[in-house]
């Protein structure tokens, strides 16, 4: 969910925020005028997927005969939980404010859009990042589901919403697609909020974010939140600094995705090694201090 930038030494996350709110207010136009009932195009908004797709008549009529006892979801009460996911670092600050702008329209049963006859939303699935596979109309025909996600199994309307079962194999719950603010201006769809102001703040504290759990585990989230005090904190608690675990990350992969680079700087003194994602992330990330200081 991160969009490549540049960043220097002196301004991550800080300035990486700010250009990325930047873009998001600027917004982006689509225009949809040759978009054809059951057809999908695609757009790259903030560094990230979006998926504009044309209902067709059998959508429609299946959404409004759609059984909740058949979504894992229905009227998305899972909705700032999801946010909550999406925030995975201050990275992705930008973004969770995206989503808690466009909570109207997400919640907006049954279609979870503005015009009935379109579906607008993000391209990855939730919780798990992956990209959303597209069904074909013979499939969606004959299963009902317009997206699969290939990294949990979930299966999702042409609403965007999770079909039951409502829990993955690794025991997480399925949240619905993702739904980016937008505005329809004739035959184009606007991504991005009205103004600036209109983006929410995050409600999420400090606390909430940085999480609770071992001194390793408090230390990988407050690397991720850029919170130097726990992260000291932690480190004189015993957190284990080398730590790193596929799908867990590391305290130093997660302070590339989030933190300064004093953070960085603190984590390899106190003994933290690169691992085999950390080179990557920096240079998606765009962050030459990162590349400097681990070569």
């Amino acid at each position: 969910h991160i969009a490549p930038g540049i960043a220097h030494a002196s301004d991550f996350p800080g300035d990486y925020i700010a250009k990325a709110l930047a873009e998001a207010v600027r917004g982006k136009s689509v225009n949809i005028d040759g978009l054809a009932e059951g057809e999908m195009l695609s757009a790259e908004f903030v560094g990230r997927t979006i998926y504009i797709y044309r209902r067709t008549g059998a959508d429609l009529a299946r959404l409004e005969r759609q059984s909740s006892s058949e979504l894992a979801d229905p009227t998305d009460q899972r909705f700032r939980e999801s946010v909550r996911r999406e925030f995975g670092s201050t990275s992705s600050t930008v973004w969770a404010r995206l989503l808690l702008a466009a909570e109207p329209i997400a919640k907006r049963p049954p279609t979870r859009s503005l015009d009935k006859t379109l579906l607008v939303v993000a391209g990855w699935g939730p919780g798990s990042g992956c990209a959303l596979a597209i069904t074909s109309a013979a499939e969606r025909e004959a299963k009902g589901f317009l997206f699969r996600d290939p990294c949990t199994g979930a299966t999702f309307d042409a609403a965007g919403r999770a079909l039951s079962p409502s829990k993955s194999a690794g025991g997480a719950p399925f949240f619905n697609i993702a739904v980016p603010p937008y505005r329809l201006e004739r035959q184009n769809v606007l991504l991005g909020p009205a103004t600036a102001a209109s983006l929410p703040a995050l409600p999420f504290s400090q606390a909430e974010l940085n999480g609770a759990g071992t001194p390793t585990q408090r230390l990988i989230g407050a690397a991720r939140y850029n919170d130097i005090g726990a992260v000291r904190e932690a480190i004189r608690s015993g957190a284990d600094v080398r730590y790193f675990r596929p799908g867990e990350g590391s305290p130093l992969d997660a302070a590339i995705i989030g933190s300064s680079t004093e953070v960085i700087r603190l984590l390899l003194q106190h003994g933290a090694q690169p691992t085999p994602n950390s080179e990557a992330a920096a240079q998606f990330l765009g962050r030459q201090d990162v590349l400097t200081l681990l070569r």
